[in-house]
Order: structure tokens, then C-alpha cells, then sequence
């Protein structure tokens, strides 16, 4: 690998074995002038002694630079080797756990389909240009930064967590960068499923102790939505009683969160004969058994919903029917 001369490290090496050098030439032409001048008072016997003194003078600077530049050139190469083990190693890494079997899997690609191509062949549109973006912003700052990566692979949504860096060459440039990623899809599930279950306990406990302090029916509903919210994490909860009205229609009795905007701008009915009674709500009522819906723009059963549960931010829910002693009382509809 050569040594570019423009490096800041080079220069600085370049620049001493000047500055040595001058300090000694003009030492040696201060010094050994008062030298024959004391030694020859004689002046007609300069000439013969000068012609010594500048061969005397080549030989001691060709040593000089014999032993500056040899060492200098044994750190440039100390350093080229260094720079050649790291990229080697680099190459290593790449090889062996950026392109391995296991990372073949994510992609669906071999090493050598993977050589010569960029981001956009191994991941969707989206997901390369924010891969992209990210390098660039590496390279532009030259930083290095480990933070969680979520792309869509040919195993699915995964989520890793990646090291990434800046590559520099021998002249110092930025010419690329490095990554090492850990699949931490498992590990990210398993906390979110442990801080659901660490939420829903904290709602069990907190709803038993509103069952025990209320005093009417009105507090306890009151109640039960608010701590939906405040120890549940949910975004809107509200709970209604099915009337026997011509269009078997859902009173809503209390409610929390952004609730009243949406339920003002949505009917609700227990009618299955009405697309507004073919939802989770209408649903739990008429069969009293628990009602999910996953997603309100892929679920055809939540169309009249749609857009206002997308003006508000409402992805799911699930509607629980209330049932005492046998008669169901009401239903409870959670987001």
C-alpha cells in the first residue's frame, strides 16, 4: 500500500527531517567557522582547510539524512503494514459474519451475487434509502454509532443491532464504511411482551382497588376507563349499553382518552343487518363472546370506521362484552 506524502502524519515526519537538518547545517556553518578562525589565524591557509571542512560537512549530513529518512520510511511502512492488517481484517469480518450462511438467509443472497451492489439490491425501496441516508451521514461526520436497525428481510421484519463506522484510506479520506449487526428480533419481542404482561398486571391490580373504593356503578365505569389509559398505556377506551331502539343503537355511558371526538363522528349499532353493527362492538354484543379486530385498514369489517380511526391515530381494538349473571349489561371497547 503506498504512502501518500499529503498525509497529515507524513507531512509532520517531512517537515522534522527538514527542520533537523537546517538546525544542523546551520550549526556546522556558525561553529566551524569560529573553529578555523581560532585554530588558522593564518588567512591564506582557509582555502585548503574549507575544501575539508565541506567534504567533512557532506559526509556528516549524508549520515544525518541516511538516519532521519530510514526511520521514517520504517514508520511510513510500520504504519502501511498496520493499515493493511486492518483492512484485512475488515475483509475478514465481511466475509465471514456480514456474508456468512446465517446472513445469506436475510437477504437471500450469495457472497458473490452481494459483491458490486449497493443497498437497493438486498433490501426493499425504503428501508435502502434509510440505510443509505445513514451511511452517508456516517461518512460525512465520520463517526461511529451502534444503534437499532428494523428492515424487512427474506425472514420477515427483523430488528439488529448495528455497529457502523467510517472506513478512512492511507491518505486519510473516508472511502466507505464498516457494519456488524447482531439480529436482536427475539430478544426486542420478548421485552415488549414482558412490559405488555408487566402492563396488564398493573391494570388488574389498579382496577381491583377501584372495584373496592367505588361507590356507585357511574365511579366504577368512570374509573375503569381512566386507568385503561393511565396504568394500561391505551389510547381510548369507552364503555356502552346496547338499547332496543329502532336501530339497535350503543349508548356510550363513559369514556376516556380521545374518545368523545371519534364516537361523535362514528354510529354504532348491534344490528347485523347494518354494516355499523358488523363490527367488533355489534358483534361482542349480539354473541357476547370477545371481539379483536387487528387492524382498521386491512380489517373489510371496520370500513365505516376507517378514516376517522386513522384521523386519530387508531390502529386496533377489542370490544369485551360486560356480562352479570347471565345478562350482558354492556360491552367494553378498548384501542
Amino acid at each position: 500500500m503506498p504512502v501518500s506524502p499529503h498525509h497529515p502524519r507524513n507531512t509532520g515526519a517531512v517537515l522534522k527531517i527538514v527542520a533537523i537538518y537546517a538546525f544542523f547545517a546551520a550549526l556546522w556553518i556558525f561553529l566551524s567557522d569560529k573553529a578555523l578562525d581560532a585554530i588558522l589565524p593564518d588567512p591564506d591557509k582557509w582555502a585548503t582547510f574549507a575544501i575539508f571542512k565541506g567534504w567533512f560537512f557532506v559526509a556528516i549530513t549524508s549520515a544525518l539524512l541516511y538516519f532521519l529518512i530510514a526511520r521514517f520510511l520504517r514508520e511510513a511502512n510500520e504504519l502501511s503494514a498496520q493499515q493493511l492488517r486492518t483492512l484485512h481484517l475488515l475483509e475478514v469480518i465481511a466475509d465471514n459474519l456480514l456474508h456468512n450462511r446465517a446472513a445469506g438467509a436475510y437477504v437471500g443472497m450469495a457472497l458473490n451475487e452481494v459483491i458490486g451492489h449497493d443497498d437497493f439490491a438486498l433490501f426493499p425501496k425504503e428501508d435502502a434509502e434509510y440505510l443509505i441516508e445513514h451511511h452517508r451521514k456516517l461518512m460525512a461526520e465520520r463517526i461511529t454509532e451502534t444503534r437499532e436497525e428494523t428492515v424487512r428481510t427474506k425472514l420477515g421484519l427483523r430488528t439488529f443491532l448495528a455497529t457502523k463506522g467510517p472506513l478512512y484510506g492511507p491518505d486519510g479520506e473516508v472511502f466507505g464504511t464498516f457494519g456488524i449487526s447482531r439480529d436482536i428480533t427475539g430478544w426486542r419481542r420478548n421485552e415488549l411482551e414482558l412490559t405488555r404482561l408487566n402492563r396488564a398486571l398493573r391494570l388488574l391490580g389498579d382496577s381491583n382497588a377501584s372495584l373496592t373504593h367505588a361507590r356507585t356503578e357511574s365511579d366504577l365505569v368512570d374509573e375503569v376507563c381512566r386507568l385503561v389509559i393511565d396504568s394500561g398505556g391505551y389510547v381510548m377506551a369507552w364503555i356502552g349499553y346496547p338499547r332496543d331502539d329502532e336501530g339497535k343503537s350503543v349508548e356510550t355511558v363513559t369514556h376516556a382518552g380521545s374518545a368523545r371526538e371519534y364516537l361523535n363522528e362514528i354510529e354504532l349499532s348491534w344490528d347485523e343487518n347494518r354494516p355499523s353493527g358488523q363490527g367488533p362492538t355489534g358483534v361482542a354484543i349480539r354473541t357476547r363472546t370477545t371481539q379483536a379486530n387487528q387492524d382498521f385498514q386491512s380489517n373489510p369489517a371496520m370500513l365505516p370506521w376507517r378514516v376517522p380511526a386513522a384521523k386519530y391515530g387508531y390502529r386496533s381494538s377489542v370490544s369485551l362484552p360486560l356480562v352479570y349473571e347471565g345478562d350482558l349489561i354492556g360491552v367494553f371497547t378498548i384501542y
